[in-house]
């Protein structure tokens, strides 16, 4: 099943905040033989990253940069 980019990137518009990147274009592709879409998205940093992240794996299962 394929999925839908537009809900992946609802999700993840805090985590691109919290990172300080930024979403800059996305980039719509057709697989020649399946005749399937592909959709990248480009997303850069606007700033560096808090020197807090990378975090540990226990921090990361308890607190997600979700809201």
């Amino acid at each position: 099943m394929k999925s839908n980019y537009t809900e992946e990137l609802d999700e993840a518009k805090t985590t691109i905040d919290i990172l300080n990147s930024e979403l800059i274009k996305i980039e719509t592709l057709e697989l020649p033989i399946e005749k399937s879409k592909r959709n990248i998205l480009v997303i850069t940093k606007k700033l560096p990253t808090n020197l807090k992240y990378p975090r540990r794996y226990s921090q990361i299962v308890k607190k997600p940069l979700q809201k």
